[in-house]
């Protein structure tokens, strides 16, 4: 397995593409009884690199996990396995006979997943934001997250102006934020709901996610959690995306309730104009 990625960066501060310090051999997709997995890249890509959990839990007695810590609640309601914030607190607790960055799975189990659901939100938080947006407006509910990326990872070609979301909202939904970071400011001049508690955390945002019936998205982490938790979301697509989304058509490997509308070089208006058409 080509580890080319580990050499990106290594030399910055950061956790995502670092080789962990295991003394087991590096995962070769054999049986094992134990596998540990650790989390590499940006919080979307954990998400998007378990969707081959599935496969690889048929080739191996138990799996471990390292993640964000942000995911960790998450990740072990939907797995039903140990999952930890640090490969030390992993090593210290396991003793496990192979491993393996979450990047690397697909080359064992790959080399697309079923694009079937994999995450599971909170069922009890998921039935208080139902609530919550009943009493916020009627239905349906449509959620809305404008912003992605830093300048590293591209926000140039991601995000569309505020006025074009604007354009959506005379459409008879309910429409709530979903916007990740701080989104309040963006939020009011949309003069849509956000609850700044409930994205801030990822758990919190799964459930919210789950009560809608369908999320509007850019490229972000939000079409992730969507994806993984099977809720229907529709991403405004640059024409450079990330190679997650492809270079056409409408559908993901990823997650089968992910529908891409895609820029025609760099028309954003036309993209708004199909996804307002659509809604």
């Amino acid at each position: 397995v080509s580890q080319s990625r580990y050499t990106v960066d290594k030399d910055l501060p950061t956790r995502e593409c670092k080789p962990r310090p295991y003394e087991c051999p590096h995962w070769n997709g054999e049986y094992v009884n134990t596998l540990a997995i650790h989390g590499e890249q940006g919080l979307g890509d954990e998400i998007l690199f378990m969707s081959f959990l599935s496969e690889a839990r048929k080739r191996v007695g138990n799996v471990v996990i390292e993640c964000a810590p942000r995911l960790v609640k998450l990740f072990e309601r939907s797995f039903g396995v140990k999952c930890y914030p640090s490969h030390e607190e992993l090593i210290k607790e396991n003793n496990p006979d192979a491993y393996c960055p979450m990047g690397s799975l697909g080359s064992f189990v790959g080399p697309v997943p079923d694009g079937k659901p994999f995450l599971v939100a909170d069922s009890s938080r998921v039935e208080f934001y139902r609530q919550k947006l009943r009493e916020t407006g009627p239905g349906p509910y449509v959620a809305l997250s404008w912003k992605g990326g830093t300048v590293k990872t591209h926000q140039q070609f991601r995000n569309a102006s505020i006025s074009h979301w604007k354009s959506l909202l005379d459409v008879p939904c309910t429409f709530i934020s979903v916007q990740y970071g701080e989104a309040g400011s963006s939020a009011s001049d949309l003069e849509i709901p956000h609850w700044q508690e409930s994205t801030d955390d990822i758990d919190e945002l799964s459930a919210l996610i789950t009560a809608c019936d369908l999320v509007v998205s850019v490229c972000n982490t939000t079409i992730h959690i969507a994806g993984g938790l099977g809720v229907p979301c529709w991403v405004a697509t640059p024409s450079k995306p990330a190679w997650r989304y492809g270079m056409k058509g409408e559908t993901l490997p990823w997650y089968e309730s992910v529908k891409m509308f895609r820029q025609v070089k760099d028309d954003w208006p036309t993209v708004f104009q199909d996804i307002k058409k659509a809604l």
